[in-house]
């Protein structure tokens, strides 16, 4: 027969690997947001040249 005697886990099915469990509120420390660059100008390009495929297949679909 099993023990059920036995405390129960308070994590049954951890998972190793995973990331360990944080301190308590007072002790955790905020992790900084990372600073992201501007768009260059090649980002706005390629954002532009994308724009315009997708507003010429919709165009063309409806054309059609």
């Amino acid at each position: 027969m099993a023990d059920d005697s036995r405390p129960t886990e308070l994590h049954p099915h951890r998972d190793p690997s995973g990331r360990p469990p944080q301190p308590d509120g007072d002790r955790v420390v905020a992790e900084p947001t990372p600073n992201k660059p501007p768009a260059t100008t090649r980002h706005l390009w390629v954002a532009a040249l994308i724009l315009t495929i997708v507003v010429a297949a919709i165009t063309i679909g409806m054309v059609r």
